[in-house]
């Protein structure tokens, strides 16, 4: 899951699958079921998936959300893998909040190990 510097241009999931590069990080949505009482905003989690880094399977940022109660939900990219654009890259989340109706877009290409929310 992390981003790409390029589009991956794969043909189909199975091709991905096959020749694309093990992901080294994976962005987790983690939802405060208990926002009310404890005051604690939904946060995107980054984990580390490189069996050769010190940090191997553990989060190693957690981006909290501005806004109390959003629940956040099915997050998916500003491109698809399969895309061929060359000026299409996965550089952005986009993560939907399904009690507030907000949308976040993460910026997980400027610094993939501790994305930013970029609006």
């Amino acid at each position: 899951m992390e981003s790409t510097d390029g589009p991956t241009g794969y043909n189909s999931p199975m091709e991905a699958f096959n020749s694309g590069q093990k992901e080294k990080l994976a962005y987790v949505v983690c939802i405060s079921a208990k926002w009310k009482t404890n005051n604690k905003p939904d946060f995107v989690a980054t984990i580390d998936l490189d069996p050769s880094s010190s940090t191997y399977s553990k989060i190693i940022h957690k981006l909290e959300m501005p806004n109390l109660g959003d629940e956040l939900h099915h997050w998916g990219w500003n491109a698809c893998s399969s895309c061929k654009d060359c000026s299409a890259r996965r550089r952005y989340m986009i993560v939907p909040g399904l009690n507030s109706d907000r949308v976040y877009v993460i910026d997980v290409a400027s610094n993939p190990r501790s994305p930013k929310i970029h609006k």
